[in-house]
């Protein structure tokens, strides 16, 4: 929310030396830049949690991890990873199956 409010002030002033210099700025922006890496510190040990449950998760970049996980009950959208998780694979074809859906790899 602080960096919105920052944001919003920033874009209604063109004057760059007043928008850095604003009283308490550098703090605001500190304590923002700490939020961030609370985070980020917060994702890589949930990242590191999912790769220590399934160690074939090491070989994708976290970004694709992220993608995986949230996308995980869609086949579709992960299947462009899988040839990064599993060796001998590089596509899977989806097809409607009498008992559901059908993966054919290849």
């Amino acid at each position: 929310n602080t960096w919105k409010e920052v944001m919003i002030e920033v874009s209604q002033s063109s004057h760059i030396v007043e928008i850095c210099c604003a009283e308490g700025r550098e703090d605001t922006l500190l304590a923002i830049s700490s939020s961030i890496e609370t985070c980020e510190k917060a994702l890589n040990e949930y990242l590191e949690q999912k790769k220590k449950a399934f160690p074939r998760f090491y070989f994708v970049a976290n970004q694709a991890l992220l993608d995986i996980l949230s996308n995980g009950n869609m086949p579709l959208r992960v299947a462009e990873y899988l040839g990064d998780v599993f060796d001998g694979i590089k596509t899977l074809h989806f097809q409607d199956g009498t008992d559901g859906r059908v993966a054919l790899g290849h």
